[in-house]
């Protein structure tokens, strides 16, 4: 169930910008239509998080720079009784061509992670949750870099504290939270 939790986090948390890649976009446009749809050449070059796109990181396309042909989708608005095609801005294009870049990975790295966060919980290692919350986190702040320097030594301590006292840091505070609820329930009986 703790996998299903984490999956719905990484999953929400993989659609800000900023927390799961870092992206740039130059584009041009190649072709119009009457309906406003453009035909749109992006050169991307994106950074994705290494703990929310994790199969992509494993399978070497961790950092994508390339170019593809898109269509985009025209805005329009109505002025008096016909509606009026608006085209997209410059900077609404180079954030439509990230989004449709970032969407490839994001489809197969949701099924791999759910997977990876289910083993996880079955070989009963629930401390490597927390390491990797606090690695995808940091992302933000410190790009690649601060993400990796942040979650080698939370992984570290987690590794430790497991190993002196014999249950990880999520279930000795569970378990302190299941006594501190029992004591009480306890008097109430007497």
């Amino acid at each position: 169930m703790s996998a299903i939790g984490i999956l719905i986090f990484f999953t929400v948390l993989s659609l800000y910008p900023n927390f799961s890649y870092f992206g740039e976009a130059n584009i041009r446009v190649e072709d119009g239509d009457r309906l406003g749809f453009l035909w749109v050449r992006a050169f991307c070059n994106i950074t994705y998080n290494p703990f929310i796109y994790t199969f992509s990181w494993l399978t070497g396309n961790g950092y994508y720079s390339g170019s593809f042909l898109f269509i985009s989708k025209p805005t329009y608005y109505f002025s008096g009784t016909a509606p009026r095609i608006k085209h997209r801005t410059p900077e609404d294009l180079q954030q439509e061509a990230i989004e449709y870049a970032v969407y490839r990975e994001r489809t197969i790295n949701i099924l791999f992670n759910f997977i990876l966060f289910l083993v996880i919980g079955l070989v009963g290692i629930q401390d490597l949750y927390l390491s990797i919350i606090v690695g995808a986190t940091s992302f933000s702040l410190g790009g690649l870099t601060g993400a990796l320097a942040v979650f080698l030594p939370t992984l570290a301590i987690m590794a430790y504290i497991k190993l002196r006292s014999g249950e990880g840091v999520l279930v000795r505070t569970w378990n302190l939270l299941v006594e501190k609820y029992e004591e009480p329930r306890e008097l109430d009986k007497f």
